[in-house]
């Protein structure tokens, strides 16, 4: 176990690096996002190169960036100056940004996660009946209906039309319904509809066949047979749904108007601030890559076949 999970983490150090790389080289292609402005003079731009180690070699800049991440250092913002964009993401002064941002995404995860794996498995095990209808209407519904969609109408009816709930803010209890359960219904739907389809798919698998033969208990073969292997692509899908909630969804960062990253990430690609930019890529990227490997490596736990084929 020890040398898959070595390895795992050896591929994921190896994919930040490659991300890093691209998301910088990419963004050396465009334009030098606020020195192109034209009401900009040569001597100032000059300046602002110098500031901001653009007049450098492309080379010489990818090696001080790498050094810079090394040490937590996003660089300075070209938007904001004097801001340091590891900084604005903590923002350890106001708790916003990046902090914000995982507050909301750690409350959906928690909610939706056992919510989907709920509803799949009593799906899954009384299929064709009516409750198993009832699932997979409300899963289509679900992955069809964007979460802007759901986030207004949760606005304007249990905000605007009953005044049931704040729709502002992320800081209370109350304030945090309506945003968690939009942020989760997407996901919810994908864990149901993925989880449903594993059980039945492992229904008349042989070791299914086999448990009965044997004269176990239903309920045993459910918990310990069915519900566990049926659990493997639910896992699978585990590692970017965890990412993208703990990130933050923008659309619902800004319609419940919760200072998270989405906003500056927005900012950052009208402002042509593309240091913070590359800063928040890299993050988004890393928490991708580190979702994968905890995905990896619970993957492993529950199915040991896995870890003795890598």
């Amino acid at each position: 176990m020890l040398k898959y999970v070595v390895r795992r983490v050896l591929i994921a150090a190896i994919t930040v690096f490659v991300l890093a790389t691209v998301t910088f080289f990419l963004l050396k292609l465009v334009p030098n996002g606020l020195f192109a402005d034209p009401n900009i003079t040569a001597e100032a731009r000059a300046k602002l190169f110098a500031h901001y180690g653009l007049d450098k070699p492309v080379f010489e800049q990818y090696l001080m960036y790498l050094k810079n991440m090394a040490h937590l250092d996003l660089g300075e913002s070209i938007a904001n100056p004097g801001r340091k964009i590891t900084t604005m993401i903590l923002d350890p002064a106001t708790g916003n940004g990046l902090p914000q941002s995982m507050r909301l995404g750690l409350c959906a995860l928690i909610f939706s996660v056992p919510m989907g794996i709920a509803l799949g498995t009593m799906s899954g095990l009384n299929r064709g009946k009516a409750l198993d209808k009832a699932v997979i209407g409300l899963s289509l519904v679900g992955i069809s209906v964007p979460s802007f969609v759901v986030a207004t109408i949760s606005v304007t009816v249990f905000g605007n039309m009953l005044g049931w709930l704040p729709t502002t803010g992320f800081s209370t209890p109350k304030e945090m319904i309506l945003p968690t359960i939009c942020l989760s219904l997407s996901p919810i739907a994908t864990i149901a509809r993925l989880m449903r389809t594993s059980l039945v798919e492992v229904e008349n698998a042989d070791y299914i066949k086999t448990a009965r033969s044997k004269g176990l208990k239903k309920r045993r073969i459910m918990l310990r047979h069915q519900v566990r292997n049926a659990l493997l692509p639910v896992v699978t899908i585990l590692g970017p749904i965890t990412a993208s909630l703990l990130c933050g969804t923008f659309v619902v960062e800004s319609i419940f108007n919760i200072k998270g990253l989405g906003g500056y990430y927005v900012e950052s690609i009208s402002n042509r601030d593309y240091g913070l930019v590359m800063g928040l890529t890299v993050l988004f990227g890393t928490f991708l890559v580190a979702a994968n490997l905890v995905v990896d490596i619970l993957y492993g736990l529950i199915d040991p076949r896995i870890r003795l084929k890598r």
